[in-house]
């Protein structure tokens, strides 16, 4: 009998944690007009309603949020475990368009689009990877003493991700200038 319960209590102990990562990605535009002699890339740092300061323009960017829910377990011994979570990546992508025919048929405005969009993807990756990594993580933690302390472990860890997030993004956009590396097109 005492086999059968050691048996019982470990099979409990080690049932999976329940872990998922819900994705919404978003699109959103600006809109671009068009006016004669006016050079496409000025018309994209008129119309482009977020400026970085020193002069930096931003045509495009990605906003990703990432939050996470745990359902927390008392075993037996009083402990506390992770029973599942669920982490929520809601990212939107904010990309210039227009409707003026001699901007949006422009062969070097979708050229450029077509690389800015590959450029805020990558953000999107980079966000889509740290999501995975806060679920994965929390969905790892080891029992602790109390629910209150489980739960201050998993947020720590998922604000140390999140942090991480941030420098790589900050990483990824000075290696090709936020994108605008990709303007080019419009010279």
């Amino acid at each position: 009998m005492r086999a059968l319960c050691i048996l019982v209590l470990g099979f409990v102990a080690s049932d999976p944690v329940i872990a998922t990562v819900t994705d919404d990605l978003r699109y959103t535009s600006y809109p671009v007009h068009y006016r004669d002699h006016v050079p496409l890339k000025v018309l994209l740092a008129r119309a482009t309603p977020r400026h970085a300061g020193r002069g930096m323009i931003i045509v495009g960017w990605t906003a990703p949020k990432i939050t996470w829910k745990m359902q927390l377990e008392t075993l037996a011994d009083r402990h506390c475990r992770v029973h599942g979570v669920r982490t929520l990546l809601s990212t939107t992508i904010t990309l210039p368009a227009s409707d003026d025919p001699e901007i949006s048929q422009d062969g070097d405005f979708r050229v450029f689009l077509t690389r800015l969009k590959a450029h805020e993807l990558g953000h999107y990756k980079i966000a889509q990877t740290a999501a995975a990594e806060i679920d994965r993580g929390i969905s790892k933690l080891p029992p602790a003493a109390s629910c209150t302390a489980l739960q201050r472990k998993a947020n720590q860890l998922g604000s140390a991700i999140l942090a991480n997030m941030w420098r790589q993004q900050s990483t990824y956009d000075a290696s090709n200038d936020h994108g605008m590396s990709y303007g080019d097109a419009l010279e």
